[in-house]
């Protein structure tokens, strides 16, 4: 994410896991941020899991200095000095998105040192509801925005078989408009 302009032609994206916080200062100066976010308008599938999901958010916080990130979601997340999050999860979807079914049970794990707020005057509802784990707070983990699907639950894939399959269809359904465009 630091280094050259160029691109792959990408149809889909997957952010995983890690810990961008400890690289604030340079991804918030990285062109590539506002790249994330033309993929976020343009309707490309991207789904991002914790360290994937704070590149997404509006803002890092850290130290005391709040640093730029992709803006996809209205959210500032802030680094603690201890866990905000840590262990298995297990969870619900509760709105529609590209990749899971309603209703679908989720395990996997999480393990960050954010926490996510909503910026003044922004309201999301979250697309998981938990039932171990802290997530984003208040019981819920996830946001989606078009077909951008991001949180802090990193799945564990082989209990969720739908999910490889549902990422690759939404990246080639993307494929597909993209090139029926004019």
């Amino acid at each position: 994410l630091f280094d050259g302009d160029a691109w792959p032609k990408l149809d889909g994206l997957y952010l995983g896991g890690g810990f961008p916080e400890e690289f604030c200062a340079e991804l918030a100066v990285s062109p590539k941020l506002a790249r994330l976010k033309e993929y976020a308008e343009q309707g490309m599938p991207i789904y991002a899991e914790c360290g994937g999901f704070l590149l997404l958010t509006a803002s890092m916080e850290r130290q005391g200095k709040s640093y730029p990130m992709a803006g996809v979601f209205p959210v500032c997340a802030a680094f603690h000095d201890r866990p905000q999050g840590l262990g298995y999860v297990e969870a619900t979807v509760m709105l529609p998105n590209p990749f899971h079914p309603r209703h679908a049970r989720l395990k996997g794990h999480e393990f960050h040192y954010t926490r996510c707020e909503l910026l003044p005057g922004a309201q999301a509802e979250h697309v998981l509801q938990l039932g171990s784990g802290a997530g984003m707070g208040q019981g819920g983990d996830g946001l989606i925005y078009k077909s951008v699907f991001a949180s802090y639950m990193q799945i564990f894939a082989p209990a969720v078989p739908h999910w490889a399959e549902h990422f690759v269809a939404a990246a080639a359904n993307f494929a597909a408009r993209a090139e029926a465009a004019p």
